[in-house]
């Protein structure tokens, strides 16, 4: 590969990842742009979906390069006959080093410092930019404070027990190493979870009466989810509403008054809410919040704004059930019926769904069969992994066969990573639905994904053989080998633990891990847990049949000129 069609591949990718980041900001913010677009939410939330994308193109064109580069400097010596030997060092493209080293210094300042302090300042309840800066780093002082008792411990080990020395290339080498450890322990879990998951979930959803079945049993949950929520909402309202009264009757600080002004525009309590509060609530939900007061205010801000993004993200959620099960059941009557489909909508539901999401279902196995069977050989047994034959094959590997496994190997372990972090409910921010993301689940996101995405890209190197710092590929000149300084967290460390994933990957087939977590109270899905609970299931039948009705009056209603989904919005909450 020449030096143009590096710059080629570079720029390529930079291009293609910056159009497809803001597609996918574009797609999970459209409804909120208003909300999300002010400040520096945007350029650095975009920037973040960047950051995180470029490492899996930018790796491909890494390989292509440096084995490119190999296999000539190899023939080259072969014709001239001299000898060398395959791993002695090659010289690195100086625009892929710095580009490494730029990727990587940019994640570690996102994940760890920008993003978090963005996410805090979004939901924060203070009324100025610098007190919103204030409670934001406040917040993150507990992190900050882990992670500099984790790096002093770290620096005591190396300085005393290793006896390595603190200089300079010890301490840039332990940062690195200590991120790279915590996101391989976490690729470990969320890899392990999505590579077995991601196809066995599209075989079953293949089926429409499987999907159908699953909608139905996630129904209650959702229904109650929404409906608690709007009932808080409404609370909320008629607390911010009474206090503006209480206020304006005093006539005390004008600043309250026009704080609890903006309170009332975020809330859209323009008018009088109901007189009664909900019973379905419990008080204690808005307890200890004293609205009369500055201190109060700020509570009552940053609930206001936490409560608004949660109703949007809840109304979605719903809304998209019902569509999806109402679809699902016009599909099935049609094919009972044999009637025929005239849309293209139809045409796929009931001739191409099945077959296309099971064919996929097989090649996604498959690649995940491999990619299993690599991490667990790939230390021990370097020579029996399938991803190292098919991306070197031993300096001989046909150099479309490279590109081509490239790039469908490591993008897929990219998604089945990001897909095993999303289906584990761990956090309140981990959650993103279309058009209603809010500020502070895209930056919790945007931060996972910026501590994934390099150590998922040292893990794809070790089964593919390249990880040691002897081989002509940028990203271990301008990363790995300051890694490799520790001991403790060096490449014997790093080696080892993704073959753990593999493990993890039995463990969840076996439905092992997920008993163990829901143990811990955490919430995981399993494949086999919702056709044991039939009352669930006959209640879902239940609430969506209402649903239905409710719907189909609404309708009929409509005729007077009043949208049905409003209507239907009305009688949900009388």
């Amino acid at each position: 590969m020449s030096d143009s069609l590096l710059w080629l591949g570079i720029m390529g990718t930079v291009l293609g990842t910056t159009v497809l980041s803001a597609c996918l900001l574009f797609y999970y913010t459209k409804e909120n742009w208003k909300i999300v677009r002010p400040t520096l939410s945007m350029p650095v939330l975009l920037s973040s979906f960047i950051i995180t994308m470029v490492p899996i193109g930018l790796l491909v064109v890494d390989i292509a390069y440096g084995e490119s580069h190999l296999s000539d400097s190899t023939n080259n010596e072969t014709s001239s006959g001299s000898s060398s030997s395959h791993h002695q060092p090659a010289i690195h493209s100086d625009g892929l080093l710095i580009t490494w080293r730029v990727i990587f210094w940019s994640t570690q300042a996102l994940s760890w410092v920008i993003l978090p302090i963005l996410q805090e300042y979004s939901i924060a309840g203070e009324f100025t930019t610098k007190a919103k800066i204030r409670r934001a780093v406040k917040e993150n002082l507990k992190l900050y404070l882990g992670m500099g008792t984790v790096l002093v411990l770290l620096l005591l080990y190396v300085a005393f027990v290793s006896k390595q020395g603190l200089t300079t290339a010890n301490c840039i080498g332990l940062a690195i190493a200590a991120s790279n450890a915590f996101g391989l322990i976490l690729i470990v879990l969320f890899l392990g979870y999505g590579l077995t998951q991601l196809p066995r979930s599209l075989w079953y959803h293949s089926s429409r009466e499987y999907s159908l079945e699953y909608c139905t049993w996630s129904a209650p949950a959702v229904h109650e989810h929404h409906e608690t929520t709007k009932l808080r909402w409404a609370d909320l309202q008629s607390y911010i509403h009474e206090n503006r009264v209480k206020i304006e009757a005093s006539n005390d600080d004008p600043n309250l008054l026009h704080h609890l002004d903006l309170l009332m525009d975020l809330a859209n309590t323009d008018t009088s809410p109901r007189d009664r509060r909900s019973s379905y609530v419990d008080d204690d939900d808005l307890a200890g919040i004293d609205a009369t007061t500055q201190k109060g205010l700020v509570k009552l801000h940053a609930k206001t704004i936490y409560m608004k993004n949660m109703l949007e993200q809840v109304k979605f959620q719903w809304k998209h059930l019902v569509d999806e099960v109402e679809t699902l059941e016009d599909m099935s009557k049609m094919e009972k019926n044999n009637q025929h489909p005239e849309t293209l909508k139809e045409y796929y539901h009931i001739y191409f769904r099945k077959t296309a999401m099971r064919v996929l279902s097989i090649f996604c196995g498959v690649l995940s069969v491999i990619l299993l069977w690599s991490f667990g050989v790939a230390t021990p047994l370097g020579r029996l992994s399938v991803v190292e034959y098919l991306v070197i094959g031993g300096g001989n590997a046909s150099r479309m066969l490279q590109i081509v496994s490239l790039l469908i190997l490591l993008p897929y372990a990219g998604v089945c990573c990001y897909w095993g972090l999303f289906k584990f409910k761990l956090f309140e921010f981990n959650l993103l639905v279309p058009s209603y993301s809010s500020v502070a689940n895209l930056c919790f996101t945007a931060t996972f994904l910026c501590r994934l995405i390099l150590p998922l890209c040292y893990s794809f190197l070790i089964v593919c053989g390249l990880a040691g710092s002897n081989h002509h590929i940028a990203y271990t000149a301008a990363v790995v080998e300051d890694m490799n300084t520790i001991k403790l967290l060096g490449e014997s460390f790093n080696r080892f633990l993704p073959c753990i994933i593999i493990a993890v990957s039995l463990g969840v087939v076996t439905d092992l891990i997920p008993k163990v977590l829901r143990v811990c109270g955490l919430e995981v899905f399993s494949f086999s847990d919702f056709k044991k609970d039939t009352d669930i299931l006959s209640e879902g039948r239940e609430i969506l049949s209402r649903e239905r009705n409710t719907y189909r009056r609404n309708v009929a209603r409509s005729k007077k000129g009043t949208n049905p989904l409003a209507l239907n919005e009305d009688d949900g909450e009388a």
